[in-house]
């Protein structure tokens, strides 16, 4: 099977082939810059762990990244070992980045922060995948939200040279988001 062919098994909102596909055009976007701050990474490792990252999507799996890195590694002939460290990085709990290819990835996985549009559509749809596919209460859902993302504020979300640039814009994108989901918790009450 085919990398795409994951994304497409169930119904998502934002872990899907359009999640994916964002990355790449990212990735295509800001390649040179990466390429002159890090002339020893493996592209090919990288461009296939984007594509794997998130081919095992459940709400609320702590072991995603883990499936997703089986799913790499049962359905494409030569997979790398390489490409299963870059995609279980991208685990939530993970904290080591000691590779080039582990901070792009990083970096490009939490690309919507840096512009406040795409960030708002992208807190939205995460939230329609935790309500709806994976029935958790909308309070609940929000409440995590801002929780989680008050933690982001607490260090610089980037790790390249590349896209650290951008490191105060995402400080102004949560704290607007943070502020926008307490006023949509506070209208809902309780």
């Amino acid at each position: 099977m085919e990398y795409n062919e994951f994304y497409n098994k169930n119904e998502r909102y934002y872990h899907n082939i359009f999640h994916v596909n964002r990355l790449l055009e990212e990735y295509k976007k800001h390649k040179e810059e990466f390429k002159k701050e890090y002339i020893d990474y493996n592209e090919d490792d990288l461009i296939t762990a984007i594509k794997w990252h998130d081919s095992f999507y459940e709400i609320g799996n702590s072991e995603n990244e883990v499936r997703s890195a089986l799913l790499y590694k049962d359905n494409v002939e030569k997979a790398k070992q390489s490409v299963v460290d870059i995609i279980e990085s991208t685990a939530l709990s993970n904290k080591v980045f000691d590779t080039n290819e582990k901070k792009i990835m990083h970096d490009l996985d939490y690309c919507a922060f840096k512009d406040v549009n795409y960030f708002r559509i992208t807190s939205k749809l995460i939230r329609n995948e935790a309500i709806e596919l994976g029935n958790y209460d909308e309070i609940l859902v929000i409440d995590n939200q801002i929780k989680f993302y008050k933690k982001l504020l607490e260090k610089p979300m980037y790790l390249t040279k590349t896209y650290s640039k951008y490191n105060e814009v995402v400080k102004n994108n949560l704290v607007i988001i943070i502020n926008e989901l307490i006023e949509i918790r506070l209208e809902m009450g309780e």
